[in-house]
Parts: C-alpha cells; structure tokens; sequence
C-alpha cells in the first residue's frame, strides 16, 4: 500500500523585497525571510518522499514473491525477508531526515511570527491564522510520523514472519491485516496533515498582503 506524497510548504514568488541578508530590515522583511527559510527547510522533506515510495513499492514485490514460494525453498525467503527488512529500515532513515525537515523549518517559521508581531502594520489577525494552521500542520506531522513508523515496524514482523516454517495461514493473514490497519491510520493522518498545509500556504499568502510585501 505505497502512500501518496505529502504536501511540504510552497515558496511564494517575491519580488525585489527579498533581502541577500537574512538578519536586517525591517520586521516586515525578516518575517519574510523566516517564513521563506521555512519552506527552504523543507527541501530535504520533499526529497524524501519519492524514495520511501519507491522503498515500499520494492517491499511489496518481494513481499508478495515470498508468497508464492513454497516451504521447501525457505533458504530463499529467508535470504528475500532480510532484503525486505533492509528495505525497510532505509524507510526509517528517510523517515527520520523528513522529521528533522520539518522540525526546522516549524523553527524557522517561529522566528518569522515574532518578526511579525514587530511589524508596524497590524498583522495580528493573520498571524494568528498562520500561527494556527501551522500548529495543525505541525501536531498533525507528528501523528503521521509516528503512524508511519509504527507501519514499518509491523511490515518488518510480516517480512519476519514468512520465515517461520509453521506459519498458518491464519496467523499470516493476521499480521497482514496489522499492517494494513497501520497504513489506514497513516491515510488518515496524511490526509489531515495536507489539509493543513494547504491551510497554512493559503494564511501565508494573506499574511504577506496585509505586510505589503509583493508577490508575482
């Protein structure tokens, strides 16, 4: 069941406002640059998500190779379990770099909200609007990542699974119902943390109007 991408922060294309220094100017203009460095921060979170697809898709491939062997060749489920689990285990690496993404660019984004409280227009309104998608956004992170983590756990006992010679049919068929319970819960919260996203690209676009800052 590979998932579908998740929605990382969009730029906003700016124009002769954007500042080469990332400290000085006006509040309006540091708020700017944080809340760009925000979406910068999550490069490395879009890069993620292509591989831990391709990753899952390879899982299932095997996975589904496994089951069409016969106990009589367990030497080669065993030998396609262990490429699964490593498989596997490179999801979590991935997994662990989307998660230090987005923590950093929810720091990033932190230091923008303060700048705005500084600006001489009142922006309160909008950051505010800003401050609670984001929150959403960011909590909602926090559940997909660990629901997701916990699906990978349970495809690595699947995999494992296999290698148990009195394996029964009943007790395969529970463990892959386990997983597919897991990945239900990661739709789910998916599903909860791109409506966010799209919440928060929308409030920063209106937060920038009210700031004055130009947008192409």
């Amino acid at each position: 069941m590979p998932i579908h991408k998740k929605t990382a922060i969009t730029y906003t294309a700016i124009g002769a406002a954007l500042l080469l220094g990332g400290c000085g100017g006006s509040p309006e203009e540091q708020m700017q640059n944080s809340l760009e460095g925000a979406a910068e921060a999550e490069e490395e979170f879009a890069e993620q998500q292509q591989p831990m697809m391709d990753l899952h898709e390879e899982e299932q491939s095997l996975f589904a190779s496994m089951q069409e062997l016969s106990v009589e060749e367990m030497d080669e489920i065993e030998s396609q379990s262990e490429e699964a689990v490593s498989l596997a285990e490179e999801r979590e690496s991935h997994l662990e770099t989307e998660k230090e993404s987005i923590e950093s660019s929810y720091e990033e984004f932190q230091q923008g909200i303060e700048s705005g409280e500084e600006a001489e227009a009142d922006l309160s309104s909008e950051l505010q609007s800003a401050q609670e998608s984001m929150e959403g956004r960011y909590n909602a992170y926090q559940n997909l990542n660990e629901a997701y983590a916990e699906g990978i756990d349970r495809d690595k006992e699947l995999y494992e699974a296999l290698t148990n010679e009195n394996l029964t049919i009943d007790e395969l068929q529970n463990q892959i119902d386990k997983v597919n319970e897991s990945y239900t819960i990661v739709a789910d919260e998916q599903e909860q943390f791109n409506t966010y996203t799209d919440q928060y690209n929308e409030a920063k676009t209106s937060l920038y109007e009210a700031a004055g800052i130009e947008q192409e």
